[in-house]
């Protein structure tokens, strides 16, 4: 395992360089959330459609229970 030093003064050519990885980095980084935030777009809007579904099933069966209670009290 090789030992080196750290260097006694930062240049301006190595700062520039730093900053050029390091924006670089971050533009990768940004990239996979955008990803990420497709993903949980596409599977937000799943789960809406699927809520609306159930909702809509649920609001039937409520239907159909009033309605036979009701017709139960009156015969």
């Amino acid at each position: 395992m090789a030992v080196t030093t750290p260097r006694e003064t930062w240049t301006d050519p190595r700062i520039t360089e730093l900053s050029t990885k390091v924006g670089a980095g971050f533009a990768k980084v940004d990239k996979k959330f955008a990803q990420v935030d497709e993903r949980f777009d596409k599977l937000d809007e799943k789960f809406d459609r699927k809520f609306d579904q159930l909702n809509g099933r649920l609001l039937m069966a409520a239907g159909g229970i009033i309605a036979a209670l009701i017709g139960g009290h009156f015969s």
